[in-house]
């Protein structure tokens, strides 16, 4: 079940009917995370990889997060592959978004400098209050379009990746994220 490659229809069914066995309580939790942990932890690495180095959450632990924020409330009902990793961006996103929150608690005023809307820079290093705004913002796009920001922004895929996993045209993905990334930097200069 690759992501970032050309999966398999074979891949993509037999990770289909494994995600509606788990939810029928039909196959075991753990046998999924087994699967998809690999997907999960690049997503959640290409995030991490600049962070510095004495960071509390880490690749693994976002991971085990995002993962538990996902099957915490027993909610164990992920449809499709694109279903389940999109709410892997969101979970990841959330728990992106507590830690900003308490990073922001620890440190009343950032004084720091605004960090660019790229894609070389991860949602971990950017000031707690950016993180927070985009948060904000994400919810006022329509459904596409919040789905491919977050799985862009917090769930740190690429363009091909977002494409491949929900079924839309890359170029559509790269205008999305191209027009998300000029709207958000807007907001963001707006707030300033």
């Amino acid at each position: 079940f690759p992501v970032g490659q050309e999966a398999s229809r074979h891949g993509d069914d037999a990770l289909t009917k494994l995600l509606r066995q788990v939810g029928a309580g039909e196959r075991p939790l753990n046998e999924l995370m087994e699967i998809v942990y690999q997907q999960l932890r690049a997503m959640a690495a290409s995030h991490m990889s600049d962070e510095r180095a004495d960071h509390t959450l880490g690749p693994p632990a976002l991971v085990h997060e995002a993962f538990m924020k996902m099957y915490r409330k027993g909610d164990a009902g992920y449809e499709t592959r694109a279903h389940f990793f999109g709410a892997a961006a969101r979970a990841m996103e959330q728990v992106l978004v507590d830690s900003a929150r308490a990073r922001q608690a620890d440190k009343r005023s950032s004084g720091g400098k605004r960090v660019p809307l790229t894609d070389d820079v991860t949602p971990t290093e950017r000031p707690p209050e950016e993180v927070l705004r985009v948060h904000t913002l994400v919810k006022e796009l329509d459904e596409r379009k919040s789905t491919v920001f977050r799985m862009w922004y917090f769930g740190g895929l690429n363009s091909d990746q977002i494409s491949q996993i929900t079924e839309v045209s890359a170029r559509t993905v790269r205008r999305d994220i191209e027009f998300l990334q000029r709207y958000v930097s807007a907001k963001l200069e707006d707030d300033a």
